[in-house]
């Protein structure tokens, strides 16, 4: 039996990894959008991406191009898919004020991660097997 250490880092810190990856469906596209529909919709809400706002809208149509762009590329790591939003690469969204948009939810994410250490921590993630 395994016990885990939930915010404390001696013992067996846990974390939730909120992506997927995406590097064993890159070649199904159904499987990718899917991989791409469940990070988005796990992010979202960390990222105050909630409700039938405009703002809520507009993020969340750059979040997804954010996911699949850092998804093609083999991404797993939230604190990568950050750094790409951090300073979003021209084309990876049509929408004009997409980097801006971009940067405001790489700082939104982050402070998620620094409010909850097990959201995307260093920690164990589960699995099947170990639970």
């Amino acid at each position: 039996m395994i016990t885990w250490t939930p915010r404390r880092e001696s013992g067996r810190p846990l974390s939730f990894q909120p992506l997927p990856d995406f590097a064993g469906v890159l070649d199904d596209p159904d499987e990718f959008g899917a991989a791409v529909t469940a990070a988005v919709s796990s992010l979202a809400p960390r990222a105050k991406l909630v409700g039938r706002t405009r703002a809520a809208h507009l993020g969340t149509a750059v979040l997804r191009k954010a996911v699949e762009h850092f998804g093609r590329q083999g991404g797993r790591d939230l604190r990568a898919l950050i750094a790409l939003l951090t300073d979003l690469p021209d084309g990876v969204s049509s929408l004009d004020d997409a980097p801006k948009i971009a940067a405001g939810l790489a700082q939104t994410l982050t402070a998620s991660m620094d409010n909850d250490p097990m959201f995307g921590g260093d920690g164990t993630p589960p699995t099947p097997a170990s639970c």
